[in-house]
């Protein structure tokens, strides 16, 4: 008995807003503006000495639980590399859940669910790095660490975002104790 009446109501602001804006909005991230993920190991086959991914073994060690890196692209060219956190791993195909707010990506919202290959995967969160890899991993999402407002640079243990002490001749964070 409501349908009709639905209906006819989703009709009128149709007419009134305007079809056009109408379809484009149903059709955003279904048709248009669809996203895709890019393949990490064909990234690195094109560009092997500036575009690193993890070894084989690593995305093959991939778990539920773990934080994995993929890239996000649009027809247009536009691409993102966003965080997804593993929910369930199978032997080919791995599920995920967004952990970022894309910036360009309509339609695509933190918490929502991926379906991935390990291919796609360019990069891997790990909690304890060993120390020899420590600095050539990517330092993570913003949010896990501080970084000073005049500068940039990061803020150590034991300092507060207004104490980081900047030496004005280079503009760079002095060391603690200097």
């Amino acid at each position: 008995m409501e349908r009709p009446f639905w209906v006819a109501e989703q009709l009128e602001v149709a007419l009134v807003e305007g079809l056009g804006r109408r379809l484009v909005w149903a059709a955003t991230g279904r048709v248009i503006y669809r996203w895709h993920l890019a393949s990490g190991v064909q990234r690195n086959r094109e560009h092997p000495i500036t575009f690193h991914i993890p070894p084989i073994g690593e995305r093959q060690a991939v778990a539920p639980g773990m934080d994995v890196k993929l890239m996000f692209e649009m027809r247009d060219g536009f691409g993102e590399r966003m965080w997804v956190t593993v929910v369930r791993a199978g032997r080919r195909r791995l599920v995920g859940v967004l952990g970022n707010l894309p910036v360009g990506i309509p339609r695509l919202m933190p918490g929502d669910k991926i379906k991935f290959r390990r291919e796609h995967i360019i990069d891997i969160w790990r909690d304890d790095p060993t120390p020899e890899l420590e600095s050539e991993l990517d330092p993570g999402p913003p949010s896990a660490r501080l970084l000073c407002d005049r500068c940039n640079g990061p803020i150590t243990d034991g300092e507060r975002p207004g104490e980081h002490q900047i030496d004005p001749a280079t503009n760079r964070p002095v060391p603690p104790g200097s």
